[in-house]
């Protein structure tokens, strides 16, 4: 079971609110390159040993329709995501623990995140499937907390 009075618990679920409410990833490169060129976010999926939870945006409706096991289960809406993301912000600038912020915890228990990292590790990854608009490709990427205050990243 996951405890959930860690800093890095906290900034994996700040990041996967944040992806999830921007929609969209700026590419970067070493030299600065890639300012004003985006990655389209299509899909956020947690996979642990027991469950496969996927997020899947779709952008013209800013509606993210939910899969447990290959089987929707629900939806919400983009601008909840953002809600959410700014109080989880604010508890993690103050030193506060945000799932302790009723509001926070019942919509993670909602959209599933609650159920695949109490059933996980707190290893369990967080992985992207992106579009590509300069290459016309879906892309994926795994990423992994690695470290109590930054989110490192692999490409598969």
């Amino acid at each position: 079971m996951v405890v959930f009075d860690n800093v890095k618990h906290h900034v994996k679920v700040f990041t996967f609110l944040k992806i999830l409410g921007n929609g969209k990833i700026r590419r970067g490169g070493s030299d600065g390159t890639g300012k004003d060129s985006w990655f389209i976010l299509m899909k956020v999926f947690f996979q642990n040993d027991n469950d496969l939870i996927e997020y899947c945006i779709n952008h013209e409706t800013d509606k993210i329709d939910i899969y447990e096991n290959e089987q929707v289960i629900g939806f919400f809406h983009r601008n909840d995501v953002v809600d959410k993301t700014e109080l989880v912000l604010n508890a993690l600038e103050t030193s506060h623990n945000p799932f302790l912020i009723p509001s926070v915890r019942e919509f993670l228990d909602e959209i599933g995140y609650m159920k695949v990292i109490e059933n996980g590790t707190d290893d369990s990854s967080l992985s992207l499937v992106m579009y590509d608009p300069q290459t016309d490709m879906n892309l994926k990427f795994n990423y992994r907390i690695l470290s109590d205050f930054l989110p490192v990243s692999g490409n598969d």
